[in-house]
């Protein structure tokens, strides 16, 4: 140690590392619940497979456009599925290249497994 020095640091730095310490601390515990949830979430989503047979109704196909992947331009195709009792569920059919052709939904009765969506994404969203 130097001669005649001590170390004595001034209080507004100590109570700026110990702020920067605690708002550290606060980070990772907001961090690990946020990885708690998502766990959750994706647990639930693998509780939500489901089977359906039904007749797709093709004349009521909804084309999401500019959705890009591999930087390419697309669309995702989504198409209403008549079930027996007369409902319907909306089903993702998957993204298609916009320069590509639309694919034809099959023709007469189906069988599609997948997971279930209590939500719809954003890009279905009409209002509140």
């Amino acid at each position: 140690m130097l001669a005649g020095y001590s170390f004595r640091p001034r209080l507004w730095a100590l109570a700026l590392a110990l702020a920067a310490c605690a708002a550290g601390i606060a980070l990772g515990n907001w961090q690990s619940r946020r990885a708690d949830e998502k766990r959750a979430l994706a647990a639930e989503q693998q509780n939500k497979h489901v089977s359906l047979r039904g007749v797709f109704r093709p004349e009521l196909t909804v084309l999401l456009d500019n959705k890009i992947r591999n930087r390419r331009v697309g669309y995702e195709v989504v198409t209403p599925l008549r079930l027996a009792d007369g409902t319907h569920a909306l089903v993702n059919r998957g993204w298609f290249a916009r320069d590509a052709k639309e694919p034809a939904p099959p023709k007469g009765e189906v069988r599609i497994e997948g997971l279930a969506l209590e939500r719809l994404p954003h890009a279905l969203r009409l209002g509140e």
